[in-house]
C-alpha cells in the first residue's frame, strides 16, 4: 500500500520536500503509536489490523514518500530488499513485534524502495540499478499492474471458498481464482478507466452490454453470484461473531452480578506480612469447602466465557476476569486485592491467551501475593504463535515451586466440542470442562495437606 501512494504521485516525481509531507508523516507516526499502544494494552489483533486509525499509517507512509521525495542509493536499496524479504518469511501476523513497529518498518522500507526505483528511472545515463532491473521482471510488472485488483479480490474469494469448499486448500484454489479475476478487472474495468475516465468507460460498458446481451447476462450472473455468496458468508461470520460476543457479555454480566453478592474472603496472610512470615491464620487447617469461597480466579476472555459454568460449580468463587487482560497487569491486580484483604488463599491465574510475557512478570506477581497462598496456573490454548512459549514458562515455573500447580487446559483441548470459530473461546460444554479443571487442580492442595 505504501508503494501505491508513491506511484500515484507520478512516474517521475521531483526530488524535494513538500511541507505537506511533514503533516502526513506526523499522522503516520500517530497511527504507528496507536497500533503499538493497542497491542501493549491487549487489544484485539483483528481490531488493530483492520482499524483505519491503527493501520492507516501504511497509506500515509506512501503518501509521505510521494510528497517528501529523497534519493535512495543502491546499497540502501539492497538492504531494504533483504529486510522486506526477511519480514515476509519470518514475521508472523500475530507476533507482538509485528504490531510494535514491524508493519511500520515494512511500509517504510517499501516506500523507500519505490523511491529508489522511480529515482533510478530518471538516471538513464548512469545505467539501470540491479534492484530496479530485478523489480522490472515481466512477471513482477504483470502482478504490479494488477496488484490493486488482487488486493480487492482475494478476500471475497477466500470468504466464498471457506463457505462452499471449507476443506479445499486455499493456496490451491484462491490464488489462481484471485489472479484470474484481477486480470479480468484490470482489462475490462481498471485500464479503460485509466485511459478514458469513469464516465466514458461506463458508457462504453453499457454499449458493449447492449451489443452482446448474452455476455452481459453471463458477467452479471457471475458478479451477482459472487456478491451473494460473499454477503451470505459475511452474514454467517457475523452471526458467529455475534454469538461469541453474546457469550462474553453473558459471562461478564454473571461476574458483575456475583461480585456484589460474594461472601467475605476467608482468613489470609496480612497485607503487611514479611515475605518469609507464616500466615496469621492458616487456610489449610480445614477441608476445602468445595463452593469456591477460598478461590480467587484471575483470567482473560476465555475465563469470561466460562464464567457461568464456574459459578454453577463454585457459586462463591471470586472471579476477576476481563476481556483482553494480560500477564503484565497481574502484579498490580494482585497487590490491589491483597491490600484490600480480598485475595483468597488459592489464586487461579488463567492468562496467556492474549500475548507472551517476561518470566519476571509472573514471578513478581506471585511474590506480590505474600506468604501462605497457593497458585494454579492455567495453560493457554489456541492457534496463536505465542501459546507454546507461554505454556513453557508456566510449566517451568510450576516445576520449581511447590506451592504452584498446572491446570493443563491446552492438554484438554481435544475434549472440548464447542470452541467458537476463533478456536480459542469455549462454549457452555467447554466452559464446564475448564471449570472442573480449575476446581480439581485447586482441590489437590487440600488433599495434599490432609494427607
Amino acid at each position: 500500500m505504501a508503494g501505491a501512494a508513491v506511484a500515484a504521485a507520478g512516474r517521475d516525481p521531483p526530488v524535494g520536500r513538500d511541507r505537506r509531507g511533514l503533516v502526513v508523516a506526523v499522522l503516520a507516526a500517530l497511527g504507528v503509536a496507536a497500533m503499538a499502544l493497542g497491542r501493549l494494552g491487549g487489544g484485539s489483533l483483528d481490531r488493530l489490523y483492520f482499524g483505519t486509525d491503527t493501520h492507516g499509517f501504511a497509506l500515509l507512509v506512501g503518501a509521505t514518500a510521494a510528497l517528501w521525495v529523497v534519493e535512495v542509493r543502491l546499497r540502501t536499496a539492497v538492504a531494504l530488499s533483504g529486510g522486506i524479504l526477511l519480514a515476509i518469511l519470518l514475521l508472523p501476523w500475530d507476533a507482538a513485534l509485528t504490531y510494535l513497529g514491524g508493519m511500520a518498518a515494512v511500509a517504510t522500507a517499501t516506500a523507500l524502495l519505490v523511491l529508489h526505483v522511480t529515482g533510478d528511472a530518471r538516471r538513464v545515463d548512469c545505467g539501470r540499478s540491479p534492484v530496479a532491473l530485478a523489480l522490472s521482471a515481466p512477471l513482477l510488472r504483470w502482478a504490479g499492474r494488477r496488484s490493486y485488483g488482487i488486493y480487492l479480490w482475494h478476500w471475497p474469494v477466500i470468504v466464498v471458498l471457506l463457505q462452499v469448499a471449507p476443506g479445499l486448500p486455499l493456496a490451491v484454489a484462491a490464488v489462481p481464482i484471485t489472479l484470474a479475476l484481477a486480470a479480468l478487472s484490470w482489462r475490462y474495468v481498471e485500464r479503460p478507466v485509466l485511459r478514458s475516465g469513469y464516465r466514458a468507460s461506463a458508457r462504453r460498458m453499457v454499449a458493449l452490454g447492449q451489443r452482446t446481451g448474452l455476455v452481459g447476462i453471463a458477467v452479471s450472473t457471475v458478479v451477482a453470484a459472487l456478491v451473494s455468496a460473499t454477503v451470505t458468508a459475511g452474514l454467517g461470520n457475523s452471526r458467529d461473531h455475534s454469538a461469541l460476543q453474546v457469550s462474553l457479555d453473558a459471562g461478564q454480566a454473571a461476574i458483575e452480578a456475583h461480585r456484589e453478592a460474594a461472601p467475605p474472603a476467608p482468613a489470609a496472610p496480612a497485607p503487611d506480612a514479611a515475605p518469609d512470615a507464616a500466615p496469621a491464620v492458616s487456610p489449610w487447617t480445614a477441608p476445602a469447602p468445595g463452593d469456591g469461597r477460598d478461590l480467587t480466579v484471575i483470567g482473560d476472555s476465555v475465563t469470561v466465557a466460562a464464567a457461568p459454568a464456574l459459578y454453577d460449580l463454585l457459586p462463591h468463587v471470586d472471579l476477576r476476569a476481563h476481556v483482553g487482560m494480560q500477564m503484565w497487569s497481574l502484579e498490580k491486580r494482585i497487590r490491589t486485592l491483597r491490600k484490600t484483604g480480598a485475595l483468597r488463599p488459592v489464586v487461579v491465574i488463567a492468562l496467556g491467551t492474549n500475548g507472551d510475557f517476561a518470566p519476571h512478570q509472573l514471578t513478581d506477581a506471585i511474590d506480590a501475593a505474600g506468604p501462605g497462598h497457593r497458585f494454579v496456573l492455567v495453560t493457554a490454548s489456541g492457534p496463536r504463535s505465542w501459546i507454546g512459549p507461554v505454556n513453557a514458562k508456566l510449566r517451568r515455573y510450576a516445576r520449581s515451586q511447590p506451592h504452584t500447580r498446572i491446570a493443563d487446559w491446552a492438554a484438554l483441548r481435544p475434549r472440548v466440542p464447542d470452541f467458537a470459530d476463533d478456536r480459542i473461546h469455549p462454549g457452555p460444554r467447554g466452559g464446564a470442562v475448564l471449570a472442573r479443571l480449575m476446581s480439581r487442580t485447586a482441590a489437590s492442595f487440600y488433599a495434599e495437606t490432609a494427607g
